[in-house]
């Protein structure tokens, strides 16, 4: 009867290790996932500071999509000619196990002669934590983007026609 209950429990071990660490991993990434919305609904989305309306005439050196918006550069790329530019800034707030991380990232819209900032887009987002299993790709969730929002974050600066 001994020997019986330690096959048992020698065959159920593993089995039950892998069931705790799934248990871990979930309620570590439900945590993270909540933290993670309420930072959206406290920072997150889309602020407009002020909005400019240029005229083609005066930027000469700017290029423009086929509908009229300004493209506008990276600060990494972004040259003396060039009077906006996008600036960003991607942070890590939390690395936990199993490579879960929390990420903030916020991108804005600067006018590059005042280095004023036009308008900005901030988003929370949780990438990995999941039980390592190799056999799929790290789950994520973040702040639900809004078509409307986006839409004004990038209509800052109107061309006049």
């Amino acid at each position: 009867m001994n020997k019986r209950k330690t096959i048992n429990w020698i065959i159920s071990f593993p089995f039950i290790l892998v069931v705790i660490g799934v248990a871990f991993c979930e309620v570590n990434k439900a945590y993270w996932d909540h933290r993670v919305k309420e930072l959206c609904e406290k920072d997150g989305g889309v602020t407009i500071y002020k909005k400019v309306v240029i005229s083609k005439d005066n930027y000469p050196n700017m290029k423009f999509t086929s509908a009229g918006q300004p493209i506008l550069p990276f600060k990494s790329r972004a040259t003396g000619k060039d009077p906006f530019y996008r600036s960003t800034t991607n942070d890590s707030i939390h690395k936990g196990y199993l490579l879960l991380e929390v990420r903030r990232h916020e991108q804005s819209i600067v006018r590059a002669l005042d280095k004023k900032i036009l308008s900005k887009s901030v988003h929370y987002f949780r990438r990995g934590g999941d039980f390592p299993t190799g056999i799929m790709h790290p789950s994520s969730y973040g702040c639900k983007s809004n078509e409307k929002e986006l839409s004004e974050y990038e209509s800052v600066i109107t061309v006049e026609r």
